[in-house]
C-alpha cells in the first residue's frame, strides 16, 4: 500500500479514480493522545499512530485536547481563523512502514462555521489533483461523512487539504474541527477518462417551471447539472423526443443572469473538456445590441475559451472556440444571452448535444484579478487583502482606476509623472488624491503563499498591459516574481537573489524593452536580457509624441523540473493590434528557495520610473494593467519522448504517412530510419547519415550514428553472415567500439573487427512503435 509515483499517460486523465489491489490496513485517529495547548508550535505538527499507520498533521491544522487532558473524549483537530496565516491550509498525510501511502476515507467527522465570511472545505487530493470535496454543514456541530452518502470518498487520495479563512468574529475561531478520521490504506489510484453526451431528451415538462431551471441529466454515469437562468425544453414532443434542448429565455430582466452547466462524477464536481456542442443563437428581430449570446468555458474563475455563435442560423455544431482553446479543461460553462423587449424573439437561444470528456483539474489559482469586476470610480484602488487578494507592504504607492474619460476602459494606471488626475476618471478632484511628479512611486504587493509545487507543475502569470515610456531615460517598469519571503526583505525582484520571476525595463540606448530572468543582476549588468523587443514593434514612436504602446498580452511560465532546484522559464509578449508576438522558451533557472518552499506572488512597482515634467506632467512613464492572473498549471500531459518527440519537432504528429514504417517525404527512407540516422523526414534531400564501412589492413571499420537518448525507443542491430544464400545474419561480435559526439542528439559509433574471412554486414533498426 506504499506510495507510488502517479503516472499519467498520453492525455489529461479523469478526476474519477478506481482503486486497484487488495484492501489495506484500517485506522482511526481521534486526537485523544494530545495533551497540550493548541497554539504551541508542536501542536501544528501533531502526529498520531493507530494500527501501525501514522497520521501527520501539518500546515495550519493544530490539535486541541478539549480541556479534558490526554485520553479524554474531546480531542480533535482544530483550524483557527483569526490570524492572516490561518488562511493557509491544514494538511493530513499518512504513512505505512515509514512511507507515504494512498488511502480512502471510511468516515470523517467535521464541524464547520464560516459565519458568512468564508466557506470551509475539506478536499482529498491525489498528487495535487482534487479527487473529492466536502463542503461541510455549518453551525450544527459535528457531521459524519461516509462513502454511503458520498461515493467519491472511496477513491484513493494521498492528502487531505483543509481550508477555512479569516474571521472577524472571535467566537467563531474554535468551531472548525475534524475528529474520528477513519481511513484504509490503498494502492496507487488509476485515473480514467469518461465521456458523455447530454441531449435533454429525458425532459418532459414546461420550460418555465421551477424544476426546469435546475435540470440534471445522466449519461454513462456522468451527471450534468444546469443552473442559473438556463432552463430545459422538451420541444413539445415529450420524453425521448428528438427536440429536447437547453433554452435561454430573454424577455425578463432576471434572464440577464447567465445559465451554467457543471459536470459531476461519483458525487463530486469534475473538470471536463468539451468535444463538441450545438448552439443556436438569436439577437432578436430586429437585432438589439443588448442581445449578445456567448458561451464561455471557465476554469477556477478564469475564462479559457469563448464561443460567439453565429446568429439566426439554427443549431450549429462547434468543435472549436471563437477565442481560446475548446480542448482546455474547464469546471463550468457559462451561457449569456442578454435581455430583449420582444417576447417573440426569446425562444431561439438553445444548446443541445453537449459532448464532454472528464479530465483531471488543469489549474489552481494563486491570484485572479479583473478590474471589470471590482472597479469603483472616484476611489483609490489597491489590490488589498482580503477583498482583492493582495496586501501592500508598507511602501508609498500611487495608483488610480478608471479611464481618461467617462466610459473609457477601466484599468489600473501607474503614472507617477501625471500632473493631476483627470476629472472623469480616478479620483474626481478629491484634494488628497493628487499624483504629481516627484512623489514616491514604489511599492510591492504580495498574495497569500502558494503551496510547494510538485515536479512538472508550472507557475503561470498572465496579464494585459499597456506601457507609456519617457523619451530620454532608462526605466525599470515592473517586477513580478514568486518569493519565499513575502515581506519587505524581498521588496523587489533581486532583493535577495532568491526570487523567481522577471523584471521589465525600458532601455533607451537601443530603443527597446528588455526583460530579464536573472534576479540578482540589476539592470542586467552581467547577464544579457532573455528578451528584447523594439519599442516600434510595441506601437511606440519616440520620434513623435506617440509614447503609448499598443495593447499587449503578457504570459510568463516557470515549470518545476525533475532536476533539483531547476525551473524552465518562458515568456511571450503579444501585440493585440498587430498580432506580432515575441517569445523566449525554456530558459533554465536554478532557484532552490522557490523549488523547496511555499512562495508569495509579488508585484513590485519600481522606484526609478521617470516622472516626466513635475508641473505639466509631460511624458510620464508608467503603465496600465488588467486581467492579472497567477495560477499553478496542474497535471500536464507528459512531454513527447523518442519517436513522438521527433514527429513533434518536424510538425508531423498526427499527419498522414507519419508512422514509423511509412515514408512522409517520399525519399525512399522510412521515417524510423530518418529518426535513427539523423535525417529530416520532411526534406527528401536529407536522409541522414547512412552506415559506412571501410576495410584497412584486415580490419573492418563500421560506423553509424546512434541516438544517445536512453528513451529513444529504438534498437540498432549490426548483423553479419559469411554466406548470403545459406546462412542467416547473426549479431556481429566486435573487437572494439568507439563513440564520439556527432551533435547534441547523436553519437558517431565506430566498431572494429579484425578478420581474414569474407563477411557481409547489414544494419537494421527495430522498435515496437506503430
Amino acid at each position: 500500500m506504499k506510495m507510488k509515483p502517479l503516472l499519467l499517460g498520453g492525455v489529461l486523465a479523469s478526476c474519477a479514480v478506481i482503486q486497484t489491489g487488495a484492501a489495506g490496513l484500517s485506522a482511526t485517529f481521534d486526537w485523544e493522545e494530545f495533551d497540550g495547548a493548541w497554539w504551541e508550535i508542536n501542536s501544528f505538527s501533531y502526529s498520531e499512530t493507530n494500527n501501525g499507520i501514522v497520521m501527520n498533521a501539518s500546515g495550519r491544522a493544530t490539535a486541541v485536547d478539549g480541556g479534558d487532558g490526554a485520553g479524554g473524549d474531546n480531542g480533535a483537530a482544530l483550524k483557527v481563523d483569526y490570524d492572516p496565516q490561518d488562511s493557509s491550509a491544514g494538511e493530513f498525510t499518512f504513512q505505512e512502514s515509514g512511507v507515504d501511502t494512498y488511502f480512502v476515507i471510511d468516515s470523517i467527522d467535521i464541524s464547520a462555521f464560516g459565519d458568512g465570511e468564508y466557506t470551509p472545505t475539506v478536499k482529498g487530493t491525489a498528487d495535487g489533483a482534487v479527487v473529492w470535496t466536502i463542503v461541510p454543514a455549518e453551525g450544527v456541530g459535528f457531521t459524519t461523512y461516509t462513502p454511503a452518502g458520498m461515493s467519491s470518498l472511496t477513491n484513493p487520495v494521498s492528502k487531505i487539504v483543509w481550508h477555512t479563512g479569516i474571521s472577524t468574529n472571535a467566537g467563531a475561531n474554535y468551531q472548525n474541527q475534524i475528529d474520528n478520521l477513519s481511513i484504509t490504506t490503498a494502492d496507487e489510484p488509476v485515473f480514467q477518462e469518461d465521456t458523455a453526451v447530454f441531449d435533454w431528451e429525458e425532459f418532459d415538462g414546461n420550460w418555465w417551471e421551477v424544476p426546469s431551471f435546475s435540470y440534471s441529466e445522466t449519461n454513462n454515469g456522468i451527471v450534468m447539472q444546469v443552473g442559473g437562468r438556463a432552463t430545459a425544453s422538451s420541444g413539445g414532443d415529450g420524453p425521448g423526443g428528438a427536440n429536447g434542448t437547453a433554452l435561454k429565455a430573454a424577455y425578463e430582466a432576471n434572464d440577464q443572469e447567465p445559465g451554467t452547466f457543471e459536470i459531476y462524477k461519483d458525487g463530486s464536481k469534475s473538470w471536463f473538456v468539451v468535444e463538441s456542442i450545438d448552439i443556436e443563437a438569436n439577437k432578436g428581430n430586429p437585432p438589439e445590441s443588448s442581445m449578445n449570446p456567448t458561451v464561455t468555458g471557465y476554469a477556477a474563475g478564469l475564462a479559457q475559451w469563448v464561443i460567439e455563435p453565429v446568429t439566426n442560423a439554427g443549431l450549429v455544431t462547434y468543435t472549436a472556440a471563437t477565442s481560446g482553446d475548446l480542448s482546455a479543461p474547464i469546471e463550468k460553462i457559462v451561457w449569456e444571452v442578454g435581455y430583449h423587449s420582444n417576447p417573440n424573439a426569446t425562444f431561439n437561444n438553445k444548446i443541445d448535444n453537449l459532448n464532454i470528456r472528464t479530465v483531471l483539474p488543469a489549474l489552481e489559482v494563486v491570484y485572479n484579478w479583473n478590474l471589470g469586476s471590482f472597479w469603483t470610480p472616484h476611489a483609490l484602488y489597491s489590490w488589498n487583502l482580503p477583498t482583492y487578494g493582495m496586501d501592500l507592504l508598507n511602501f508609498d504607492q500611487y495608483w488610480w482606476s478608471g479611464g481618461d474619460t467617462a466610459g473609457s476602459p477601466t484599468v489600473i494606471k501607474h503614472r507617477p509623472g501625471l500632473a493631476d488626475l483627470p476629472a472623469d476618471g480616478g479620483f474626481g478632484g478629491i484634494p488628497s488624491d493628487t499624483n504629481v511628479g516627484g512623489l514616491a512611486n514604489r511599492g510591492v504587493y504580495v498574495t497569500d503563499p502558494a503551496r510547494v509545487l510538485v515536479s512538472n507543475e508550472t507557475l503561470r502569470v498572465t496579464y494585459d498591459w499597456k506601457m507609456f515610456v519617457n523619451g530620454s531615460d532608462d526605466g525599470r517598469f515592473i517586477d513580478m516574481f514568486f518569493s519565499t519571503t513575502g515581506n519587505q526583505a524581498a521588496k523587489r525582484f533581486g532583493a535577495t537573489g532568491t526570487e523567481l520571476g522577471f523584471a521589465w525595463y525600458q532601455t533607451m540606448n537601443s530603443n527597446d524593452v528588455a526583460i530579464t530572468f536573472a534576479a540578482d543582476d540589476d539592470y542586467m549588468a552581467i547577464t544579457p536580457p532573455v528578451l528584447r523587443i523594439p519599442l516600434s514593434d510595441l506601437g511606440i514612436d519616440l520620434g513623435t509624441a506617440d509614447h503609448e504602446s499598443d495593447e499587449l498580452a503578457v504570459s510568463y511560465t516557470a515549470k518545476k523540473t525533475a532536476v533539483a532546484d531547476t525551473w524552465l522559464c518562458s515568456m511571450m509578449v503579444s501585440n493585440k493590434i498587430t498580432a506580432m508576438s515575441y517569445r523566449v522558451e525554456d530558459i533554465a533557472i536554478v532557484n532552490a528557495a522557490a523549488y523547496n518552499n511555499p512562495t508569495y506572488f509579488c508585484i513590485y512597482t519600481a522606484d526609478d520610473l521617470s516622472d516626466g515634467d513635475a508641473v505639466s506632467g509631460a511624458n510620464p512613464a508608467g503603465y496600465e494593467i488588467d486581467n492579472l492572473a497567477a495560477v499553478i498549471l496542474l497535471n500536464p500531459p507528459p512531454e513527447p519522448e523518442g519517436f513522438d518527440a521527433f514527429l513533434e519537432e518536424y510538425g508531423m504528429a498526427g499527419e498522414p504517412n507519419s508512422g514509423a514504417y511509412e515514408d512522409f517525404d517520399g525519399d525512399g527512407m522510412l521515417n524510423l530510419h530518418e529518426y535513427g540516422w539523423a535525417g529530416n523526414p520532411t526534406n527528401p534531400a536529407d536522409v541522414g547519415v547512412l552506415p559506412e564501412m571501410t576495410v584497412s589492413n584486415g580490419v573492418v571499420y563500421y560506423t553509424i550514428v546512434e541516438l544517445t537518448d536512453p528513451l529513444s525507443g529504438i534498437s540498432y542491430n549490426l548483423l553479419t553472415t559469411p554466406d548470403l544464400v545459406n546462412i542467416d545474419f547473426t549479431p556481429a561480435v566486435w573487437d572494439s567500439i568507439n563513440r564520439t559526439p556527432h551533435d547534441a542528439m547523436y553519437d558517431a559509433v565506430t566498431r572494429e573487427l579484425s578478420t581474414s574471412d569474407r563477411l557481409f554486414f547489414k544494419t537494421t533498426i527495430t522498435t515496437n512503435m506503430p
